[in-house]
């Protein structure tokens, strides 16, 4: 008895020092402040204060402290775009030059990886002012002793932090303009990395385009083609592939038409009035020599091969119809496209660095095709003259310039 009363006794002291080590650590933890955090958090805040009071050396003080003091490896105090406008207004140019040197993507990842500054109206603030006040920024690099270079630089550069985040695309080729401009005059400047990797958005197309297409349209043939057979009404397919000006197409031209007399075959005779179906399978290539924003016009040339025989239906259902008709025969191909635009061009970002522009167009096509039916059947001739009309797409990748 006096064992289990022991017992008990231990076990619950045991239970009263465990509550008690938990109950500290809560209260520890409830009492807990990340130092750096509100650090950043009420230096940023008498930032923002000391700033809307023109107070310029109180600002210096206070950036000062948070970069070199406050702000380490794992915390962020000012945004490197927060630290440039600031320099602007303070005017000390040297900096913004220095903290642009720094934008590399080691750099920038670098500060994406650290604890960010807790949401204030900082950035906003500074930003909104820098927009209201642009021109006398502008006067005030002007007065500067700066190099011609780094005003010009400077003035880019202001533009384009005063700009909203998502930029009008006139704003955006205004700052394309400008960087191209400072580029040409300034060649192999120390900000040209940073201009063309932050500021300029341009982008040049790939070499390489694509497109895919539906048609249907009206087949004519001549000759003794044109004595056995109705004229044909297509549908198929087509896919394209551009390579600078020039064009591959793969196209799969599948007729409608009908027998207008008894054809005798060896196994058996393809009666008049049956339906026939006309194969012609191309690859061709053509040359773009016309093209405006809504138009392009590419004449080809190619190879295909024709095939005349009775539908799929007629040769399981008639004895000797799957032994009848004119088997794919190589034919020869020319003729003419108009690719017509219909629609806007639709821009979509693939990667940061890669869009892809593409468009619906109409494509109006003429095609003389000569199959050699009469080297493998005798007495057979004729050609044929088919236009059809497709819809499709065309996309062409752009890459960042």
């Amino acid at each position: 008895m006096k064992r289990s009363f022991y017992i008990l006794v231990i076990l619950l002291c045991f239970s009263i020092h465990s509550y008690s080590q938990f109950d500290s650590l809560k209260s520890e933890i409830l009492s807990y402040e990340d130092t750096t955090a509100v650090t950043i958090k009420k230096g940023r805040k008498l930032l923002l204060e000391s700033f809307q009071k023109n107070d310029r050396s109180k600002v210096l003080q206070i950036i000062t402290y948070l970069t070199k003091q406050v702000e380490n490896e794992d915390y962020l105090a000012l945004y490197p775009i927060e630290q440039e406008m600031i320099n602007y207004w303070l005017g000390q140019y040297n900096e913004v030059d220095s903290e642009v040197q720094k934008y590399t993507d080691f750099y920038l990842t670098k500060n994406e990886k650290k604890l960010r500054p807790q949401t204030d109206l900082l950035f906003e603030k500074i930003k909104a002012y820098m927009k209201d006040h642009e021109k006398e920024q502008i006067s005030q690099i002007e007065r500067s002793k700066l190099s011609e270079e780094q005003k010009s630089f400077l003035k880019i550069n202001l533009t384009f932090l005063s700009s909203d985040y998502k930029r009008s695309a006139p704003l955006q080729d205004t700052l394309n303009d400008l960087t191209s401009d400072f580029i040409a005059k300034y060649p192999h400047s120390k900000y040209e990395t940073y201009l063309r990797e932050q500021i300029r958005w341009a982008f040049k197309p790939s070499k390489w385009g694509y497109g895919f297409e539906f048609f249907t349209g009206y087949g004519v043939f001549t000759k003794t083609l044109s004595q056995q057979f109705q004229n044909s009404i297509p549908i198929g397919v087509a896919f394209e592939f551009m390579y600078k000006k020039y064009a591959l197409y793969l196209r799969d031209y599948i007729g409608f038409s009908h027998i207008k007399e008894d054809l005798p075959f060896q196994a058996a005779t393809w009666s008049k009035g049956k339906q026939a179906r006309v194969y012609l399978p191309e690859l061709s290539v053509g040359y773009v020599c016309t093209k405006s924003d809504k138009l392009k016009v590419i004449p080809f040339v190619g190879i295909s091969s024709t095939d005349i025989t009775p539908t799929s239906k007629d040769q399981s259902d008639y004895q000797g119809y799957s032994d009848i008709g004119w088997t794919f025969t190589t034919t020869y191909t020319v003729g003419l496209n108009v690719d017509i635009r219909i629609s806007k061009v639709n821009t979509l970002l693939v990667r940061r660095q890669r869009i892809e522009k593409s468009y619906s167009f109409l494509k109006v096509r003429y095609a003389y095709n000569a199959p050699q039916f009469q080297n493998k059947y005798a007495g057979l001739n004729g050609d044929m003259h088919y236009l059809t009309i497709g819809f499709g797409i065309f996309g062409r990748m752009y890459n960042r310039d």
